[in-house]
């Protein structure tokens, strides 16, 4: 109700905001929470659910026990809808519908809604302009190769300057490498040999690391120190369309062959003349590593990590002791 001076900048405000809080509650569930397929989300504890300010002087009434799994699910799809409704097809490097739609396909795919899933993914790739970029490399090394203009693909991106710090995926995934100028980056995340294994021979992106060996391999997406961080691409819309469609045997959009051939094709290898759901998780799992889904996507698949079983609660981040001391309603 500040914004005044127009409705449509009113909308926009309003929309990024409430885009915002539906993503920063979803990061906070995945990290803090049972999975949604983990047992009863109507009864897991989720985290606090705050949609007002809380203004001095603050009172026992502010502070909010842990509502529910559902519950916070729920208000992160209504805020996404109610977000992509609100803002604008277009607006510079801040978020747009097409952002929230692209964010709302993703969170509906975490709770096993695959008609939604699919029409969300499907109105992004129909509608937003966003292109597939032709080569997989040029997705990455946005500032070192590309002056800091952002690919097309990204339908929900992070901007990165060289004023405004650094990329964290860069600071544990990166190394300084003198192959790369500009690289930079900790070295915390070396590439193991048997990751290798769910590329096909021929994958382009088998060979989108540095390094020959489990001690000394990185992955080339986070190299550059200043370089855009894709939370979702494009390409991920593609994949999830064909995902939800296949489960269902639907085509909205297009066919799951379709759309898992169309990712391949930039990949280097031949179509596939009939699609299972292995090929396509294979093809999440190859598309989009090492951008910060696996755990959460294993999870969603009920998949163990390593040994430790998909649903193991030392999965789950607790919940800080600081959080705990200051408000008693926390368990």
């Amino acid at each position: 109700s500040k914004v005044t001076s127009s409705a449509a900048r009113k909308n926009s405000v309003e929309g990024q905001a409430l885009f915002l809080r539906a993503s920063m509650y979803f990061e906070l569930l995945k990290l803090y929470a049972k999975p949604f397929n983990d047992g009863d989300p109507a009864t897991n504890l989720g985290v606090p659910l705050v949609l007002t300010a809380t203004k001095a002087p603050i009172t026992d009434a502010d502070y909010k026990a842990r509502a529910t799994v559902k519950a916070v699910y729920d208000q992160v799809v209504a805020d996404l809808i109610k977000a992509e409704s609100l803002m604008p097809s277009t607006n510079t490097k801040f978020a747009t519908k097409w952002a929230a739609a692209a964010q709302l396909s993703r969170v509906y795919l975490m709770l096993g809604n695959y008609t939604e899933a699919a029409a969300a993914a499907n109105r992004v790739i129909a509608g937003s302009g966003k292109t597939i970029t032709p080569e997989f490399k040029n997705n990455w090394f946005t500032y070192i190769n590309f002056g800091g203009v952002t690919p097309n693909e990204y339908s929900f991106y992070i901007k990165v300057s060289n004023q405004d710090g650094t990329n964290s995926f860069n600071t544990y995934y990166g190394a300084p490498l003198g192959a790369f100028p500009g690289s930079a980056g900790r070295r915390d995340m070396r590439i193991q040999n048997t990751h290798l294994n769910i590329y096909e021979t021929g994958d382009i992106r088998r060979a989108f690391f540095t390094g020959t060996s489990s001690a000394s391999r990185y992955t080339l997406k986070h190299l550059d120190r200043f370089g855009d961080v894709p939370v979702i691409r494009l390409a991920e819309m593609y994949l999830t369309r064909a995902e939800a469609n296949f489960r269902q045997s639907t085509s909205v959009g297009a066919t799951p062959l379709a759309d898992v051939n169309l990712i391949r094709k930039r990949a280097g290898l031949a179509d596939l003349t009939t699609v299972t759901l292995d090929a396509i998780l294979r093809e999440r799992a190859a598309e989009l590593a090492f951008e910060g889904n696996n755990l959460f996507e294993s999870q969603r698949l009920r998949r163990n990590i390593g040994t430790t079983a998909w649903n193991s609660p030392k999965l789950i981040m607790p919940i800080p002791q600081r959080e705990m001391d200051v408000n008693k309603q926390l368990v």
